[in-house]
């Protein structure tokens, strides 16, 4: 086989170096030589040559890819720049679920700086009560009962003494009416035998001691007519404004009636009563026991209107509104979530009472209370769940610009 050289070279096998006969054309040539490669050569080097095209294109497609990346179009920017705006971020809250008139915590008045017992409890837990019905009876109530029925009977007794002494007044005045219609007719008899025995006396048929005698009976007759007058008239001046007896005996029977108001008094605070129409929550107190001062009686609760009390960080305050949709969740309230809408947002900052489980997490933040208000299938589901931690997502009103 013969190996065509350049221009005029031309080499044989067995002028190859070491008496190569296969031909290998990688060996060295003459400076300015080259050797023309055979069939299987050119298929190698076609081969290579596209594997390094494709290398290439692959490099520079990455390339510009990661330029687009890195560095978007200004319209890119503008569109996706323009969807985030138009959908804020939801504000993400922590708070429980309580009734909207609030938990009442009820409780009962000191007895000389001593709580009462409570002798007997009308309602348990979960029973609807109405407004002003008793839920139980303290152990005073007996006590305070017969107070009630001792000043009853005061009253009645000062009543009747009232009326004896107003009635014994009229009579007074009757009597001394008559007395003094009497004292005029016996002036009157007084009066005419005395001018019959001075006329004989004058004529000397009657003695001068009989004359004088008749003349002081009828001076004494008109002295009894003076003075009876003069107390018809202080009777008549009495009845005008109060007679003293009747003064005392009213003060006595006001005195009684205020003994009874604070027997009854006493006797109401020995009733435990519902302030609103709800349902009991929880009982704090059972019969024979005395009435804690922190966490009284029981608790009570109108769960017919249900809301979420939440808190927002301070931060988020400017992107909450009032009507803004929210959903509030809790593990015991299944996946579906419970949906209102705001309510109301707190006009104060305050320290968060509400955290999460995390141990981790910042418990020294300020926050503001955000009233969720729950449509009428929530309010249903979160009634018997008064006081339960809940999580809650309320829609953000879009950033001012």
């Amino acid at each position: 086989m013969k190996v065509a050289l350049a221009k005029d070279a031309e080499v044989t096998p067995s002028s190859a170096p070491n008496g190569d006969r296969n031909g290998a054309a990688g060996h060295a040539l003459p400076f300015g030589r080259v050797a023309k490669p055979g069939a299987g050569t050119e298929r190698a080097f076609s081969l290579g040559f596209r594997r390094a095209a494709l290398w290439a294109v692959g490099v520079l497609a990455l390339a510009t890819g990661g330029w687009t990346v890195l560095y978007p179009q200004k319209g890119q920017v503008e569109t996706t720049t323009s969807s985030v705006s138009s959908s804020p971020p939801a504000i993400a809250a922590l708070g429980r679920l309580q009734p909207e008139s609030e938990i009442r915590v009820i409780s009962s008045p000191t007895n000389g700086g001593f709580n009462p017992r409570i002798g007997r409890l009308l309602v348990d837990e979960g029973d609807f009560v109405e407004k002003g019905q008793i839920l139980a009876e303290l152990d005073t109530l007996k006590n305070a009962e017969s107070d009630v029925v001792t000043a009853q009977a005061d009253i009645e007794l000062k009543k009747a003494n009232l009326a004896r002494v107003e009635h014994q007044f009229e009579a007074d005045l009757e009597a001394r009416k008559m007395a003094v219609a009497r004292s005029e007719a016996d002036l009157a008899v007084k009066n005419s035998v005395y001018a019959r025995a001075a006329k004989l006396g004058a004529k000397k048929f009657e003695s001068e001691q009989n004359v004088e005698a008749r003349r002081l009976e009828r001076d004494l007759a008109a002295r009894t007519l003076e003075e009876n007058k003069a107390q018809l008239k202080r009777l008549v001046a009495e009845r005008d404004n109060v007679p003293i007896d009747v003064a005392v005996a009213q003060r006595e029977l006001v005195s009684s009636e205020a003994a009874l108001t604070h027997a009854m008094t006493a006797r109401e605070d020995a009733l435990a009563r519902a302030p609103i129409a709800g349902r009991v929550l929880r009982i704090n107190t059972r019969a024979g026991e005395r009435v804690s001062t922190t966490d009284g009686l029981l608790e009570l609760g109108d769960t017919n209107q249900m809301i979420a009390l939440v808190e927002i960080y301070d931060t988020d305050v400017g992107r909450a509104s009032v009507g803004a949709a929210c959903e509030v969740w809790a593990d015991s309230l299944g996946e579906k979530p419970l949906t209102g809408k705001v309510a109301r947002i707190s006009q104060s900052v305050k320290r968060q009472s509400v955290v999460n489980s995390d141990p981790a997490a910042n418990t020294d933040l300020r926050v503001v209370e955000v009233r969720i208000a729950l449509d009428e299938d929530s309010i249903q589901r979160a009634a018997p769940y008064s006081r339960m931690q809940v999580r809650a997502r309320c829609e953000a009103a879009p950033a001012k610009t």
